[in-house]
């Protein structure tokens, strides 16, 4: 067989998750994206859920938000800045709708404070955490010693009530 008759590339040659759906659909036709809504935080994987967090705070008008690498992020999955000001979140996700999340993303979120303070020495960052189930009485009382919000899965179905999301939108941040 001669190499004329063989295939430049192979599907397998090609990295699919590069492809944006703009890429590969024509124009003129319109994709309707699923909606994402409350009964889909239920079971929210680690990566959509900090997918879902920079999503959130990119709509509450942080100019620049990112997810920190998933080794070594130094206790912060999600970096929010906008202009001096900026946002450091923990997230914890949980299958289990019955289970009350202790304090370890509090300790996280502020053990890794200083390392983006001085990363971004002009910007004054607050903390959170951020979960689609909802902290126990300790957490609550950690995070107010130590200045941390608390965003919970009620605080999420609020936001998620008063707008249209799609699942595309937060898929955005997973290649960003």
């Amino acid at each position: 067989m001669s190499d004329r008759n063989q295939p430049k590339h192979a599907a397998s040659d090609v990295d699919w998750g590069s492809i944006g759906i703009g890429e590969i659909s024509p124009p003129d036709i319109t994709i309707n994206d699923r909606p994402f809504n409350k009964e889909h935080l239920e079971g929210i994987s680690p990566n959509l859920l900090e997918a879902f967090a920079a999503f959130y705070f990119s709509r509450l008008g942080f100019r620049q938000v990112f997810i920190t690498p998933q080794s070594d992020d130094k206790g912060v999955d999600v970096v929010a800045i906008n202009e001096h000001e900026g946002i450091l979140v923990q997230c914890k996700s949980s299958k289990s709708s019955n289970k009350d999340l202790g304090w370890d993303a509090i300790k996280d979120v502020v053990g890794g404070t200083a390392h983006y303070q001085k990363q971004f020495p002009d910007v004054t960052f607050r903390r959170a955490c951020f979960t689609n189930q909802i902290f126990n009485r300790n957490a609550i009382e950690q995070a107010k010693l130590n200045s941390v919000e608390l965003i919970d899965k009620n605080v999420l179905e609020n936001f998620m009530s008063k707008q249209k999301i799609t699942f595309s939108e937060i898929e955005r941040y997973l290649s960003l």
